[in-house]
């Protein structure tokens, strides 16, 4: 019935478990985290202040500074399609309907860890 339900599968895929496991986790305090409930918690905070993190001197971009950046036209027609808002519905309802170990985009993030963290 083929090689991926056998003895040496199972044992290389509980090798690869154990060897890519977390066991332990220092702090930026200096802090040892040995039990996984620790590991994740520190995990989120980590994650949560790098993805929000904004710089103090945040001005951000005049729409004004992009257009001259980026000289793409499109029909009048179009416009609302391009300007409006998008809505927290309809990203859920992308991200689920992509598989759950694709990255949406260049940050390398699945659609499963988005799903569970967003």
């Amino acid at each position: 019935m083929g090689d991926g339900n056998n003895k040496v599968y199972h044992k290389a895929a509980k090798a690869r478990k154990i060897r890519n496991a977390v066991k332990e986790l220092i702090c930026p305090n200096g802090t040892i985290l040995d039990t996984q409930e620790e590991i994740k918690q520190e995990a989120e905070r980590y994650f949560h202040d790098f993805l929000g993190y904004k710089p103090d001197n945040y001005q951000g971009v005049l729409v004004e500074d992009i257009q001259k950046l980026i000289p793409y036209c499109f029909r009048e027609a179009d416009g609302d399609t391009h300007i409006r808002d998008v809505t927290k519905e309809e990203i859920r309802r992308v991200l689920l309907s992509m598989s759950s170990d694709k990255s949406p985009g260049p940050d390398g993030y699945t659609a499963e860890f988005c799903e569970k963290h967003g």
